[in-house]
């Protein structure tokens, strides 16, 4: 099985970041402002025509699909920044829209792969579901709900690659780089594991920071003078959930996010770079 030196492919990362123009956090906060600041744009303005026409009541749930395949093809922009930017070619914040001139095929590579998942996940939940049925107990339950997520994030890591591969081989279609990611990730699925996990700390760090600003909201609203239950969660829903608790938990986490999201997007791009290189049968194509 092949080996990858993580701490020299993070490394390459790191320094292929410090060399984008304009800066990789510069790129980063106007990914987050295509996709997090639209989403948000979305919702309020859909919202609100729900409020002012009773036949508006569907809008919400059709700018909702509408923004999903939005947002696919930005992220596929941004994982094409990724690849571009380890390659050193200094792709520029433009490379975030070029998933626009091939959307359709970046939806479906999607939709390929949200269906594989959902066929693969389906069957894993029929054997585990007659498993339980044939020794019902509470540890039988638990461990069944551990190999499902098991099994969840493998069938996820088989599909990892295709995004990459698209962006060298958009003429060969959806379907052809779903079936080369399979390919190319047999056998290579727990190295990607460990580079993927190699991140957590960054990811607690966020947590503890984004946990920290909420758990100050319902301290000072008083929420947590009584315990939890039905009759007063919408109390500590509406403090979560709340303008100032959201901006203010945003603001905090933004910093080390701008950091984060390109540091291990690029990480992730080396793995698949350095899989082309290590000859797997894809060379590594020009830009779009």
């Amino acid at each position: 099985m092949m080996q990858f030196d993580r701490k020299d492919l993070k490394r390459q990362a790191r320094e292929a970041m410090r060399l984008t123009r304009p800066r990789f956090w510069v790129v980063c906060l106007i990914y987050v402002l295509l996709t997090t600041g639209v989403e948000i744009l979305v919702h309020q303005f859909s919202s609100y025509q729900g409020t002012v026409l009773a036949e508006f009541s569907f809008f919400l749930f059709f700018c909702t699909i509408l923004y999903n395949l939005y947002y696919l093809v930005v992220q596929f922009g941004y994982n094409l920044w990724s690849l571009w930017t380890w390659r050193r070619l200094n792709p520029g914040a433009g490379a975030l829209i070029q998933g626009f001139s091939i959307p359709g095929r970046v939806i479906i590579m999607e939709l390929l792969i949200i269906l594989r998942v959902f066929l693969w996940v389906l069957l894993l939940a029929m054997v585990l579901t007659i498993l339980v049925l044939l020794a019902p107990s509470p540890a039988v339950y638990v461990l069944g709900i551990v190999l499902l997520y098991i099994a969840v994030v493998v069938i996820m890591l088989r599909y990892a690659m295709a995004p990459y591969l698209l962006a060298d081989y958009p003429d060969d279609g959806a379907g052809a780089a779903v079936n080369r990611s399979v390919e190319m990730m047999r056998g290579r699925k727990w190295e990607l594991f460990k580079l993927q996990f190699s991140f957590i700390g960054w990811y607690l760090l966020q947590s503890l920071l984004y946990g920290g600003v909420l758990l100050f909201f319902l301290i000072q609203s008083g929420a947590l003078a009584t315990a939890i239950s039905a009759d007063n969660l919408w109390l500590y829903q509406s403090v979560i959930n709340s303008t100032p608790a959201f901006l203010l938990s945003s603001l905090i986490v933004l910093p080390l996010s701008l950091w984060v999201t390109p540091y291990t997007s690029v990480a992730q791009a080396g793995f698949y770079d350095t899989l082309c290189r290590q000859g797997q049968g894809y060379a590594q194509m020009p830009p779009l």
